[in-house]
């Protein structure tokens, strides 16, 4: 049974896990006890002192979790793990794959990203991925910052913008740019709100 800790620093330096069961753990781990999942500059849920309002297992409820591994497990053959870098991994297999292939497209923003992420897009970076994407034949939806530099970079694609909670450090709510190809067919629910290049 998994007991929920905090290890100090000190504790954690110089370890390094070398299999892949537990860097996958320490990942899953880390996506369920931080504020904001495993990004740049997360912190444990409740702090260090765990006295903050939300202690560190408030997203550790075992039972769901294990049932949601279980309903994913009973897809792992048609599950491939890939450690590449999205662009190339679009330019390499997007056309290769089956028509029914639908693509989640989940960039770094395009704003902040070097405050957000270890690793993260420069402006080509970003014109790079459109140019990729666009290419798809297979139906392809994506998320990004609300920018007028993604807008641009997208201007013939179906588009919406959503609200979006965030507390990394203090809650907030931004605007989300919810973007899909036109071959994509999308709930009755999407075309409400604010739209542009709506396909009918």
């Amino acid at each position: 049974k998994l007991r929920l800790r905090i290890d100090p620093p000190q504790g954690r330096s110089g370890r390094t896990l070398t299999d892949y069961l537990g860097l996958g753990f320490a990942a899953f781990f880390l996506n369920r006890t931080n504020r904001s999942g495993v990004i740049k500059e997360a912190g444990v849920i409740g702090g260090l002192a765990q006295n903050g309002p939300y202690k560190i297992d408030c997203r550790f409820n075992r039972k769901d979790l294990i049932r949601r591994i279980k309903r994913v497990a009973k897809y792992r053959k048609r599950i491939h793990l890939y450690q590449n870098d999205a662009l190339t991994l679009i330019s390499d297999l997007g056309n290769r794959l089956p028509s029914s292939t639908f693509f989640y497209i989940d960039p770094p923003y395009f704003k902040k990203a070097s405050k957000l992420y270890t690793n993260f897009y420069n402006e080509s970076d970003h014109s790079a991925l459109a140019s990729a994407v666009l290419k798809l034949e297979s139906p392809w939806l994506m998320t990004y910052d609300n920018v007028p530099e993604i807008a641009e970079l997208y201007r013939d694609k179906c588009k919406q913008t959503l609200d979006a909670n965030y507390s990394l450090k203090t809650k907030r709510r931004e605007k989300e740019l919810l973007i899909a190809s036109t071959n994509l067919k999308l709930p009755s629910e999407f075309y409400g709100g604010e739209m542009d290049d709506v396909p009918h």
